[in-house]
């Protein structure tokens, strides 16, 4: 079932005896866990009709006797079991008798952190599947995330720039709990000036994001090869590498050129192709469709090994008598260079 109709039918009291929350994913997973948490029971219920149990810490049989208790002085009981994941996948068939025939009463909520999951073929998986809500919570994209955060922020009644977005995911990834977290921050602000977008200034206020020179817009003036701005801002954020380290910058710059090398060994030249391949916005491709025009696949090549050079160097792997902002700036001189 997709996930916002299984809150939807949280908030409705249409509760399944039995949710298996698994994945890699944990923001979907906690949300739901959230939302049963405070649904299923009210705060004076759950003193006689709420247990908590973490594997492997716990054995499964103690979950079943809780899950078959009646619920007293309230229509539900509400059994969680928690790292499910880290419990013997042997021992996870002790609660196959229970999944096949669920007390209607109850509500056991199964949380499984983990990408990989239990064999299918198993009779647990198969009772499962017949008497559970099962939700797999993925990994996301990154053009995933910005749908995602794009709608969150809908949700709240605000809207946002472009180039604010793609700030937002590409300092903070894909970590969702994160993403949320900072925006809240943000949202605050916007309620008490009155206002409604969120824009690139603010994202650089309140996420502590350097708002005049930062890996981004080095990253677009390296792929336009704009050797005068490139040059400007490594030397101004050289004056600042304490909150903008060298060595969390070189992966950034890495992954830029990894991305442009594929994108040119496959041909994809328009803006369509770059955004499907790359799982982004196609606001954020025409970028790398200008890098596309300004480099050849071996000039890539030989800046990916530049960066894997000057990593090493950062990491005092290879020798060398240059600080980091040199070596900073003499990376960016190889980058550009023909």
């Amino acid at each position: 079932m997709l996930y916002n109709q299984i809150l939807e039918n949280i908030y409705k009291k249409q509760f399944s005896p039995v949710y298996f929350l698994c994945g890699e994913e944990n923001y979907f997973i906690d949300k739901i866990y959230e939302a049963l948490d405070t649904q299923v029971l009210t705060e004076g219920e759950k003193g006689f009709n709420y247990d908590v149990f973490y594997a492997p810490e716990i054995k499964l049989g103690q979950v079943i006797a809780a899950a078959r208790g009646y619920p007293m002085m309230a229509e539900k009981r509400l059994v969680i079991v928690k790292e499910l994941h880290r419990a013997r996948k042997d021992d996870l068939e002790i609660l196959t008798p229970y999944l096949e025939k669920p007390v209607p009463s109850t509500v056991l909520v199964l949380i499984y952190k983990d990408k990989k999951l239990p064999d299918g073929r198993s009779k647990f998986m198969k009772a499962l599947k017949n008497n559970a809500i099962i939700f797999e919570s993925k990994a996301l994209y990154e053009k995933d995330t910005l749908i995602f955060v794009q709608q969150m922020i809908k949700e709240k009644n605000f809207s946002i720039e472009q180039d604010a977005l793609q700030i937002i995911v590409q300092y903070l990834g894909t970590n969702l709990q994160l993403i949320e977290s900072e925006l809240k921050k943000i949202f605050i602000y916007l309620e008490s000036k009155k206002l409604n977008q969120i824009t690139k200034e603010l994202v650089f206020e309140f996420i502590n994001i350097d708002k005049d020179f930062n890996v981004f817009q080095l990253i677009d003036a390296l792929g336009a090869r704009d050797t005068v701005n490139a040059h400007h801002i490594i030397d101004q954020m050289s004056k600042n590498f304490k909150d903008q380290p060298p060595l969390m910058l070189i992966p950034q710059i890495y992954k830029f050129y990894q991305q442009l090398g594929i994108l040119k060994q496959n041909n994809f030249t328009n803006d369509k192709q770059i955004a499907e391949f790359l799982k982004i916005h196609s606001y954020f491709a025409q970028k790398y469709k200008i890098a596309l025009q300004k480099y050849n696949i071996t000039k890539i090549k030989q800046n990916i090994l530049h960066l894997l050079e000057a990593d090493l160097s950062l990491k005092g792997i290879h020798t060398t008598r240059m600080g980091e902002t040199h070596i900073m700036k003499t990376l960016i001189i190889k980058l550009l260079s023909d």
